[in-house]
């Protein structure tokens, strides 16, 4: 079956979640595919707030591939002020395309990429950086600028996610691309990340007993494995703020009530959202369902 390639479809992720109260000790989902890299940096360096290590592409396994002729460059990158700095300490950067394989089983994946949209010497402005990303056949960025979204965000670094099945080739393709249409471009990433999830946790199971699940309320659209999604909101729905290293194996972040607030119409601000109880403990190890609305 082909990929969908008319449109990277996007969605609002609603999780179904199991709680535990205090005092339980909620198993953790362990992925089988935990792959991180950091680009444009040489060995490893260990990210503080989850301990995981993320190794460099410089003469390794994963160093991007690129066509007779072209090149890349790594650079270190400014320190940023957070206190995480893990991938952000450097970046691969090209005016030409350039591509990144990484052997993998075959499953469903979180990928996710991080940009630190900063000026890496004189002949690399910010604001030349504008490219496009693609991934297992679909176009997962195009004509992204990393500068202007981080600045309409007020952040120093950006991140993406997508949701991607892997078929039984084993092995994905990430190749970044710098725009033709304006002179000087160029494509850089800081950090790619990617994360076996449960089968099935935002796709339609096959043969579902439950039929497919409902995109909208309208007609019903089922979420195959020849569908790519890109995370635009994580609510942790009532609760508080969970960074990455709270999550149980699949590293997500999920806003909280603050932000929650934003999109909540005054009269639910009002009645429909109860004091929250910070004793509960998310577990999402037995999630086998989500139903995007």
């Amino acid at each position: 079956m082909k990929p969908n390639l008319a449109h990277l479809f996007l969605t609002l992720f609603l999780q179904i979640i199991t709680l535990h109260v205090a005092g339980d000790s909620p198993s953790v989902y362990k992925p089988v595919d935990d792959i991180t890299l950091q680009c444009g940096f040489s060995g490893d360096q260990v990210n503080q707030q989850d301990g995981r290590t993320w190794s460099g592409d410089i003469n390794s396994k994963f160093s991007p591939s690129q066509a007779a002729g072209s090149s890349s460059v790594f650079k270190a990158a400014t320190p940023i002020s957070s206190s995480s700095q893990v991938p952000y300490t450097a970046a691969r950067l090209s005016r030409s395309e350039f591509t990144y394989t990484f052997p993998l089983t075959s499953g469903q994946k979180f990928i996710r990429l991080y940009f630190y949209p900063t000026s890496y010497a004189a002949e690399f402005d910010r604001s030349k950086s504008l490219f496009s990303v693609e991934a297992g056949g679909f176009t997962l960025l195009r004509d992204f600028n990393a500068s202007v979204t981080a600045d309409a965000f007020s952040s120093e670094t950006v991140s993406r996610e997508f949701c991607l099945n892997i078929a039984s080739e084993q092995s994905l393709n990430i190749t970044f691309t710098p725009s033709r249409a304006t002179p000087d471009a160029y494509a850089f990433i800081n950090g790619i990340e990617i994360v076996s999830m449960p089968d099935n946790l935002y796709y339609t199971p096959p043969q579902s007993e439950d039929g497919p699940v409902s995109v909208g309320s309208i007609n019903p659209y089922p979420i195959e494995n020849n569908t790519a999604m890109e995370m635009v909101y994580r609510i942790n729905v009532g609760g508080s703020q969970l960074s990455f290293n709270r999550d149980t194996g699949m590293y997500r972040n999920w806003d909280g009530i603050q932000v929650e607030y934003n999109y909540l119409d005054d009269v639910s601000k009002n009645f429909s959202v109860l004091p929250q109880n910070s004793s509960i403990q998310p577990d999402f190890s037995g999630c086998n369902h989500v139903e995007p609305r």
